[in-house]
């Protein structure tokens, strides 16, 4: 598998903003290494450490992006939840303040 390739389809797919040129940079500069890595030996092993580091950030860069399932999930279920007004936080805020320390929240 062509990791860059995979990565540019993706990106093609859903493009990326301005604000988030460095991250792009970064996830095609972890995909050329994983590529390099995996092309590197004759025999066709690979450094199995190095892959694992390499594709461990890949895919924590391409979730900041939000090109994952679980970072798509996760804006989706932002999206859905309804924004609470600047009253309501400061209530949430009073509330939890006023409750003695160690107390059962389910009781209250």
């Amino acid at each position: 598998m062509d990791m860059l390739t995979e990565l540019e389809k993706a990106l093609a797919a859903e493009p990326a903003t301005g604000r988030d040129a460095a991250a792009v940079s970064l996830a095609r500069t972890y995909a050329t290494r994983i590529d390099a890595l995996t092309e590197c030996c004759e025999c066709g092993a690979t450094p199995a450490a190095d892959l694992a580091k390499l594709g461990t950030a890949l895919l924590s860069t391409l979730e900041s992006l939000g090109m994952t399932p679980r970072a798509r999930k996760a804006v989706k279920a932002d999206a859905e939840q309804p924004a609470k007004s600047r009253l309501d936080e400061l209530s949430d805020r009073r509330r939890r303040k006023s409750r003695p320390a160690g107390s059962d929240q389910a009781a209250t």
